[in-house]
């Protein structure tokens, strides 16, 4: 489970992709699903902390680390953070493939 910033760097580049939160239309691990933080309590303002850390992230990190984790959306037009590498080696060429 994850609570900053840097952690949720450390996630991407193990998990090498992953959505922002979960979908019954994915088998993919979701960020949300790992962040340790509390969702929003009754009469508080605002999105609560776990919403807030994850939509911070999900542009901070490729915005952060931009030859490192890619921000985009995926077939289904689910949102995913991705390693570039990941990315380039193997999601493109399925994404892609000539017929």
């Amino acid at each position: 489970m994850i609570k900053t910033f840097e952690e949720a760097r450390l996630l991407i580049r193990e998990l090498k992709i992953c959505t922002i939160f979960e979908s019954s239309k994915s088998e993919l691990p979701s960020l949300w699903e790992y962040v340790d933080l509390p969702e929003k309590q009754e009469g508080e303002r605002g999105w609560g902390q776990k919403v807030t850390a994850v939509w911070d992230w999900k542009n901070r990190l490729p915005a952060t680390f931009p030859d490192e984790i890619f921000y985009g959306k995926i077939k289904g037009g689910l949102a995913v953070l991705m390693m570039m590498a990941y990315l380039r080696d193997f999601h493109f060429a399925s994404a892609y493939k000539k017929y």
